[in-house]
């Protein structure tokens, strides 16, 4: 079984080798791609199967957020909210929701993993500014558990975890 999602359009050659008790083959082929599957979205909003947080987390009552409501971390000390996406596979664009209020942080820090592997954790994000809306954190390559991991840093300041969104 060989799987493979294309990116682009276009003619693509493959070679395919194989070997075994009984000899070697080779096969080669080209596919052409007419059209590009439509993307596939998932989100993940507060309060999902797909969510899961350490420390104290209230319903925030900031305006614009997605879905039914979201949730901020006030505490002084550090707390984690996490977006968990399963079946997710290839390149995926990830995109952050959250409500803005001048009482928010202005330097958050996001962690993107593959699972349990980090791909990036040096991305701030400013929850004063960009609120009610999709806020794109880049695009990842997943092998199956796409994670979003928002990092209350505790200080004079809240930190708003609402939705994430993942377009295959």
């Amino acid at each position: 079984l060989l799987e493979w999602v294309p990116s682009s359009t276009g003619a693509f050659a493959f070679t395919v080798q194989t070997s075994n008790t009984v000899g070697d083959d080779t096969q080669s082929f080209i596919v052409n791609v007419l059209n590009r599957p439509d993307p596939k979205t998932i989100i993940v909003d507060n309060g999902d199967s797909g969510t899961s947080f350490v420390g104290v987390w209230d319903t925030s009552l900031a305006p614009n957020y997605y879905g039914s409501s979201s949730v901020v971390r006030r505490d002084v000390g550090t707390g984690t909210y996490t977006f968990t996406a399963n079946g997710v596979y290839g390149t995926t664009d990830v995109f952050l929701w959250w409500t803005q209020t001048t009482g928010r942080c202005t330097s958050i820090p996001v962690a993107i993993y593959d699972g349990a592997t980090l791909l990036n954790n040096s991305i701030r994000i400013n929850q004063q500014a960009n609120g009610g809306q999709w806020n794109r954190l880049g695009t990842y390559t997943f092998s199956g558990t796409a994670k979003v991991v928002i990092t209350a840093i505790g200080e004079t300041c809240g930190t708003n975890a609402d939705a994430a969104e993942f377009i295959v």
